[in-house]
């Protein structure tokens, strides 16, 4: 039986590997090109519930929510809020 860890360099492979903001800037796409989702806040919630199988908190999502209205470049923004979840130790960690 393998023993559970993480090092500093996991977390440092996910905030700096190509392959890792390339897949942000993917699922960020694909929230954009989703017809289905007409607002941020549908957006955002999409993007939560795909990460963590829940609704994100009204505090949750008002953060994401300010963060894409503080841009200037929206697709930036939730590439940014993608790789942000893609570090978050609930998506990391299993409960």
């Amino acid at each position: 039986r393998r023993n559970t860890s993480n090092v500093p360099a996991q977390s440092l492979v996910l905030m700096n590997d190509p392959l890792v903001h390339e897949m942000a800037a993917r699922w960020a796409g694909s929230i954009l090109a989703d017809d289905t989702l007409a607002t941020d806040a549908d957006r955002g919630v999409r993007l939560w519930r795909q990460a963590f199988a829940v609704a994100p908190t009204d505090d949750e999502l008002a953060s994401m929510l300010a963060f894409v209205a503080d841009a200037d470049d929206p697709t930036a923004a939730w590439t940014d809020v993608a790789h942000a979840i893609y570090n978050a130790k609930a998506f990391i960690h299993l409960d």
